[in-house]
């Protein structure tokens, strides 16, 4: 009897020993066909669709212009780094995130496909500190046009009028604000659904996800090949197709030029200060969450800069855990 669980012993020792050896080529090959990949892509089989891009979608390609760098140091999980398309240098991957939604909310106030509007609130209680006193809502005038994240905010209003008209709540079109948190909690749901369990990766990476996968069928950007398991559940950087990026370079200074010119037609004099390291909430008028100003008169600008900032960051502290699939 020893003897023959002596044998099965060895024999399930060799098998596993045997199967670890394949494991390491396997992975060892994916890293050689990654590097292949890296260094010499080829983009002449990737055929570019036609049609305007989103403002999202410039910003995701030329991030460079519109993020502000990583900082050097700056303590950040490998699958949280994001490259600029174009010029290749790091950018802060949270600041990137919250310029996708205000780009995309701004084109789309100044398109007069949404209206916004400032409305007084109780104190949450809940971080970040100190509590606004009042909430920015958007309501939808009209249909959104096609983009990533105009699309995960038209998700986001059909969802809560559905909420509604389940608790027997009729309401009309022209007549439903929402909060900006809660249209991008609800937003947020649709998109999940479209990414893979590799994917997800929190609220930041998973609307930067969202949008990435938008540029990648459109070939602008291009996810290397692998046929290996290891290549199906790591995560790759995304390649450039930089001849068509350059093609778009005209609608991304345009697209900086209007975003300036609304900030300073609905922002205070803090949120002009031209700061390179700044992130997108920086530079609001100090005393903009603690209260005594009439809403009218508070900068629209300002209010959406940190709107988005403590929305993302309120989703981001109610999710259980950052790490990939949940």
């Amino acid at each position: 009897m020893e003897v023959a669980i002596a044998i099965v012993l060895i024999v399930l020792g060799v098998a596993g020993f045997y199967g670890f050896i394949r494991l390491q080529k396997s992975v060892q090959r994916g890293l050689q066909n990654h590097g292949r990949v890296a260094e010499t892509p080829t983009f002449d089989d990737i055929e570019v669709a036609e049609g305007p891009l989103g403002p999202d979608e410039i910003v995701y390609l030329y991030a460079h212009e519109f993020a502000r760098p990583r900082l050097a140091g700056t303590p950040t999980l490998p699958r949280d780094r994001v490259s600029a398309p174009m010029a290749g240098t790091e950018v802060d991957a949270e600041d990137l995130t919250s310029r996708l939604l205000y780009a995309t909310i701004c084109e789309l106030y100044r398109e007069k496909y949404l209206e916004i509007r400032l409305v007084e609130r109780d104190p949450t209680y809940l971080p970040p500190f100190p509590q606004k006193k009042w909430e920015l809502q958007l309501r939808r005038a009209q249909r959104f046009p096609p983009g990533p994240l105009c699309d995960t905010l038209s998700v986001g209003f059909d969802l809560t009028r559905r909420r509604l008209q389940a608790k027997q709540q009729r309401i009309e079109e022209d007549k439903l604000w929402v909060g900006l948190d809660e249209l991008i909690e609800r937003g947020l749901k649709a998109v999940r659904q479209e990414l893979s369990f590799w994917e997800r990766s929190g609220v930041h990476g998973d609307l930067r996800n969202y949008v990435s996968s938008s540029l990648v069928a459109r070939g602008y950007l291009v996810a290397p090949q692998g046929d290996t398991w290891f290549d199906k559940v790591r995560t790759r950087k995304l390649l450039s197709n930089k001849a068509a990026i350059e093609t778009v370079a005209d609608q991304a200074r345009s697209l900086k030029h209007r975003l300036e010119t609304f900030c300073k037609m609905h922002g205070s004099s803090e949120a002009q200060v031209d700061a390179p390291n700044a992130k997108l909430h920086d530079n609001v008028a100090p005393d903009l969450a603690e209260g005594g100003h009439p809403l009218e008169e508070l900068p629209i600008d300002d209010c959406l800069r940190l709107s988005i900032y403590e929305a993302l960051l309120s989703i981001k502290q109610l999710e259980p855990s950052g790490e990939p699939g949940v």
